[in-house]
């Protein structure tokens, strides 16, 4: 009998580890269509984290940026800035055209999760800007607990965008 509740609990933690990352199928109603073919051929690896924003109907993996096509299948942390948990700011950029398609509609106060394989943290958006496309000052790094999210500007503009939406979160969490 031990034996089997050893094997049920052991069950129930695999389980819990392995569905972290798992997400349902991503709403493409209002992806271009050149989204559509490249996410349907994009395999996934095990992600960094998840971005969710339940409000806007908004979940994505993060994958690293050095992935080749990460923004193909989810969204892409930027190098050089802070990881999950890390103090100061940490930067995920997406495409307009697919999974950041809904910040066009962000409010203020929107929360906004990041889940790791082990934690979830928590923001809420504090400023909205549009920016020159080759301005990097949004990635600095910060003092504070920081999330941006990078997306190209105007959300329905035909070819490469002259700017960049942003999305600046900020969380009351403490560092470990």
């Amino acid at each position: 009998m031990r034996t089997f509740a050893f094997f049920i609990a052991l069950s129930f933690v695999t389980t819990a580890y392995a569905d972290w990352f798992v997400l349902a199928e991503p709403d493409q109603s209002d992806w271009s269509e050149k989204r559509k073919a490249t996410y349907a051929e994009f395999e996934s690896p095990m992600p960094e984290a998840v971005v969710t924003i339940d409000s806007l109907g908004i979940e994505a993996h993060v994958f690293p940026d050095s992935l080749k096509n990460a923004l193909e299948g989810g969204v892409s942390h930027v190098s050089g800035t802070s990881l999950p948990g890390q103090l100061g700011n940490m930067a995920i950029a997406g495409h307009r055209d697919s999974f950041f398609r809904k910040l066009e509609n962000v409010p203020i106060g929107t929360e906004i999760t990041i889940k790791t394989e082990d934690q979830v943290y928590t923001y809420q958006v504090s400023e909205i800007s549009i920016v020159d496309a080759l301005d990097v000052s949004v990635l600095e790094d910060t003092e504070e607990n920081v999330l941006t999210l990078i997306t190209c500007h105007p959300f329905y503009y035909q070819g490469y965008a002259p700017d960049r939406y942003i999305v600046r979160a900020t969380s009351t969490w403490l560092s470990p």
